[in-house]
């Protein structure tokens, strides 16, 4: 039988560590979304701006 602290820092130690998993996947997740984003807006100011700019003689 265990001791009742190592019980208690196994349960500890198991939390910490899916805690950090959910925690990576959370910010890889937000991050692919915000870029995924950022490039699309860049995108679309990029073809706007093609069709502001004047054609090259």
């Amino acid at each position: 039988m265990q001791d009742p602290v190592e019980k208690t820092l196994e349960i500890f130690w198991a939390v910490m560590i899916f805690a950090s998993i959910a925690w990576y996947f959370f910010l890889l997740f937000y991050v692919g979304v915000k870029g995924g984003w950022e490039i699309r807006s860049m995108g679309r100011h990029f073809e706007e701006s093609l069709k502001d700019s004047p054609p090259n003689s």
